[in-house]
């Protein structure tokens, strides 16, 4: 354990597995406080641990290490000479934090990243994704590290829920009309949707290989790789999804035809704010309004619960997300590095990559990143991919 300390106070800097559960397991009244949404939080962030191994762990803390004032969960990746900082849970998380309890504990904790980054050997670059607006850690590093960057994130639509929760008064005439246009396409073809709302931790777990599958099928469907085909990325989707139901944080909306699995939507109860992770549709009905089905589906069992304020689609201003959002919550990311040398790298492969896609025709560009969609099938509104 490295102590630093700047105005009496420490920050202390710990590595390893251990140190992150430990330190987790101490901040739970810290992050209830700060309202850390669920992708901060324990559950994930060790499932995101196990999964993710090709890293090291370093926590940060500000005040004391049994109830710490501040925490910062960091990974340390190394890429050929140049190591890359990140929050734990980067790529997968919709939402970074580094909560601290007041601009004392703001001020050690960034003092603390900052020696963390001092010591690293060789060149580095700091990347902190999808933090909230006017982070007082990140805003006190932006003022810190030379060269250091905040620039936007991705926003997160939201639908929020005021005193009336008629389902008519939060979601437009036309977004109505859209869900009944495809229960009326199903009745005549004969077909009823059948939704069930999956609650259970050993239900879920054995729904778990049907939910990957209808996930592929529609990002492969779509001319795309899946995220689920990266082995490393589809495991942490296992662990996290078995994890967070055990802790009856989890649940699934599926609809089902004909006792196919036809749509699915996971959501993660977050105390007052009912957050949409996964959500996709079988491309075995093209046209049914899958996706408007699934999607009210789930908003009108939230509007049931009045403990719930909001729901959260979670990152990507996509218009199928904005056609049932009444806001957006922005986010913004800190980026910085070592030297000059590594931010012009930095941005000259960011330029060289673009610079590449755009030479490439749309066809094979497609080809280059998964199987092609089927040309002149369009599908329905698509749901969350989370």
């Amino acid at each position: 354990m490295a102590t630093v300390e700047r105005s009496g106070q420490p920050a202390q800097v710990l590595t390893g597995p251990a140190a992150v559960t430990a330190a987790l397991a101490a901040a739970r009244d810290l992050l209830t406080a700060t309202a850390a949404p669920v992708c901060a939080r324990s559950e994930w962030l060790l499932s995101w641990l196990e999964t993710y191994r090709n890293l090291e762990p370093v926590v940060v803390l500000a005040g004391s290490a049994a109830d710490p004032d501040g925490l910062a969960c960091l990974a340390v990746s190394r890429s050929g000479p140049v190591r890359t900082v990140t929050l734990l849970g980067d790529g997968p998380s919709d939402y970074g934090r580094l909560p601290v309890r007041d601009e004392q504990a703001a001020a050690v904790l960034a003092t603390g990243i900052t020696e963390v980054l001092a010591g690293l050997r060789g060149p580095w670059r700091l990347r902190l994704a999808q933090l909230p607006v006017g982070d007082p850690v990140a805003g006190r590093l932006h003022a810190t590290l030379p060269g250091a960057r905040l620039e936007p994130g991705q926003g997160c639509p939201r639908l929020r829920i005021g005193a009336d929760r008629r389902i008519e008064r939060l979601l437009s005439a036309q977004v109505r009309h859209t869900a009944r246009q495809g229960r009326n396409r199903l009745a005549r073809q004969g077909l009823s949707p059948d939704l069930e709302l999956v609650t259970d931790p050993s239900t879920i777990n054995v729904l778990l290989p049907e939910l990957v599958a209808v996930h592929r099928e529609r990002d492969h469907y779509l001319g795309r790789r899946s995220d689920l085909d990266d082995p490393v990325r589809l495991a942490f989707y296992r662990t996290v999804a078995t994890r967070l139901a055990a802790a009856r944080l989890l649940e699934v909306m599926t609809l089902r035809l004909d006792g196919t699995l036809a749509a699915y939507m996971v959501g993660i109860p977050d105390a007052a704010v009912y957050r949409l992770w996964d959500g996709r549709i079988s491309m075995r009905w093209p046209k049914a309004r899958l996706g408007r089905l699934i999607d009210t589906a789930v908003i009108d069992s939230v509007l049931g619960q009045p403990h719930i304020v909001e729901l959260d689609w979670l990152r990507g201003e996509l218009p199928h997300k904005l056609e049932v959002s009444n806001a957006v919550m922005p986010t913004e990311q800190l980026l910085a590095e070592s030297s000059a040398p590594v931010r012009w790298l930095d941005r000259s492969a960011v330029e060289l990559r673009r610079g590449a896609r755009s030479a490439l025709p749309d066809r094979l560009r497609r080809r280059l990143r998964g199987r092609p969609g089927r040309a002149g099938q369009q599908p329905d509104v698509p749901v969350p991919a989370g």
